[in-house]
Formats: C-alpha cells, structure tokens, sequence
C-alpha cells in the first residue's frame, strides 16, 4: 500500500527560462544540463534552478 505525502512536505527542484518564460516543478531534486523549453545548457543567466525544501 502506498503512503499518501503531501506535496508541501516534499522536496521541490523548480526550473525557470527566461527566454521563453517557461518553468517545470518536479517532486524531488533534479539537474537539469540542458533547458526543455529552449534547448539552451542551463548553467547561464537565463536560466534559474530552484530546490525547495519544506519547512
């Protein structure tokens, strides 16, 4: 039987574009090398990764 969390006490890693204005919220932590909305490497300043971790 699965265990019921809730979203808030779950780790977040939330990614944002500024080129294209897109942004993807994934439970738990990711890398993300390379953007899925503009196809750029994410380690520039259009891109910022965001891990938020519960309270």
């Amino acid at each position: 039987m699965k265990s019921r969390v809730s979203h808030q006490s779950v780790v977040r890693t939330r990614l944002s574009c500024e080129r294209t204005g897109g942004y993807n919220v994934k439970n738990g932590m990711y890398c993300y090398d390379w953007c899925p909305f503009c196809g750029h490497r994410t380690d520039g300043d259009d891109h910022d990764t965001l891990v938020i971790a519960p309270e």
